[in-house]
This record gives C-alpha cells, sequence and structure tokens, in this order.
C-alpha cells in the first residue's frame, strides 16, 4: 500500500512541477519580451520531443482501435476555451471508451518511456530498497554525468515527463470509465473472491508502483534543478528590468 502511496505522490509531484515550470516559463518570456504567448513557444520548443511522443501516442493508438484520424500538429494553439494546445491530432467521433483510451495512451507511454530511460541509463537506482539508498548510489556514480548519453537521457526523461499529462479535451470521457472500473470493483468484491485476487495482484502491482517510483522521483529530482534555475533567471530578469511577475 505504501508503494501506490508513494507512486500516487511521485505522479501528483510531476504534475504540479509541469504547472511550475510552464508557468516561470511564459513568466521569463514575458519579462524578456512582454509577450506571454512566447513562453508557451518556448515550452513547446524545448520539450518537442515529449510533445511528439505525446502526440504520436494518440495517433497509434487510434489507428489499433480502428478510428479514422487526420492531421498531426506538434505546434502550440489556442483553442475557443482558452486553453493552450502543444499539439493534437484530427481523429474522428467514436464511443467514449475509445476516446478515454485514446486520450490516456500519452500517459501511460510517459510512464513506460520513463520507466525504460531509467532502467537503460540508471539501471542501479532501481535495486535500491530505500530513497536514502538511491541518493547514495546516485552520488556514488557520478562520474556517468561525464558521459553524453547520460544528458541525453537526462533531457529525454524531462522532455517526456513534462508532456505526459493529459489535456482537458483528452480527460474528458474519464468519468464515465472510472464509473464502469468502480463498477468491476464493486462486484468483486460481492462476489467473495476479491482476497484471492488481492493476494495475486496487489504484489505485483506494488512492485510495478515501487519501480515506477524510482524513476519517477528521478524525473521530479531532474524537474526541481529546472526550477531552481528557472527561478535564478526569473529573479535577475526582474532586477535588471524593474519589474516584477505576478502568478494567479
Amino acid at each position: 500500500m505504501i508503494d501506490l502511496l508513494i507512486f500516487t505522490a511521485t505522479i501528483i509531484g510531476l504534475y504540479l512541477a509541469r504547472i511550475w515550470i510552464g508557468s516561470r516559463i511564459q513568466g521569463i518570456s514575458l519579462l524578456i519580451t512582454g509577450k506571454k504567448s512566447t513562453g508557451i513557444k518556448i515550452y513547446s520548443l524545448i520539450f518537442l520531443p515529449g510533445v511528439i511522443i505525446h502526440e504520436l501516442s494518440h495517433f497509434f493508438t487510434a489507428a489499433l482501435l480502428n478510428v479514422r484520424t487526420g492531421n498531426i500538429t506538434i505546434f502550440p494553439s489556442e483553442k475557443k476555451e482558452g486553453e493552450i494546445s502543444l499539439g493534437s491530432v484530427q481523429m474522428a467521433e467514436t464511443d467514449f471508451i475509445r476516446t478515454s483510451l485514446i486520450g490516456a495512451a500519452p500517459f501511460f507511454t510517459g510512464l513506460i518511456a520513463i520507466y525504460a530511460l531509467v532502467k537503460l541509463q540508471f539501471a542501479y537506482l532501481l535495486d535500491q530498497p530505500d530513497i536514502y539508498s538511491w541518493v547514495n548510489q546516485f552520488i556514488t556514480n557520478t562520474t556517468k554525468l561525464s558521459q553524453p548519453i547520460t544528458w541525453l537521457t537526462l533531457y529525454a526523461i524531462l522532455a517526456i515527463a513534462n508532456t505526459m499529462y493529459t489535456s482537458k479535451e483528452d480527460r474528458r470521457a474519464w468519468p464515465v470509465i472510472s464509473f464502469f472500473l468502480l463498477l468491476f470493483l464493486g462486484v468483486v468484491i460481492l462476489s467473495g473472491n476479491s482476497r484471492t485476487i488481492a493476494q495475486k495482484i496487489i504484489p505485483t502491482l506494488a512492485n510495478l508502483a515501487r519501480s515506477l517510483s524510482l524513476s519517477f522521483i528521478f524525473a521530479i529530482v531532474i524537474d526541481l534543478i529546472a526550477i531552481i534555475l528557472l527561478l535564478f533567471l526569473e529573479k535577475l530578469l526582474q532586477k535588471l528590468t524593474s519589474k516584477r511577475i505576478r502568478y494567479y
């Protein structure tokens, strides 16, 4: 249960870090150019690999579910509701199940991609029993930071982590899916087989959640470094321009 709670906390942490980074990039853009929209373009450019993966996740999932698709865009645009989209995939209207799966695809692709990148370049971190050991092993192996592939991996993790979350439009059919999942859970509990199923599934889910949590903690650490750098740059620009940015 603790592993699942930590996993949930890391998901929330990544989401909050993404919001903070996005708002700070727009704020810095406002200080430099006087235009908030420029910050959105900069954000999109910085995390372009993640945007591409996000939109391709929609596209290929739609293709697998036999939903017709149209043009793919990987550049930001403003929708009617005022929401900013970093990219989009045109697709035909379909039932809520396929809509939900297509909308959720970038999130699950991001989970798999971040785990695979950490496993590929920092596999020793996933074998640690706790956070203290994780930090200790990372410090011990700082020589890896001299390798270009390490920095490329770090950038890939940063780009994916900040673009894997679904938009408001992607989430529109999730409440219905959640209802049916809860309904299924209720049927299992009432059937009397819940204990047997739990004994088989929960340990597997806990191990998976632990590995993903360690991978996401890695992504959060990278985000925190980016946040510190952005905060420093914002403070410096505020002094140079004698302007201040307020966030609401």
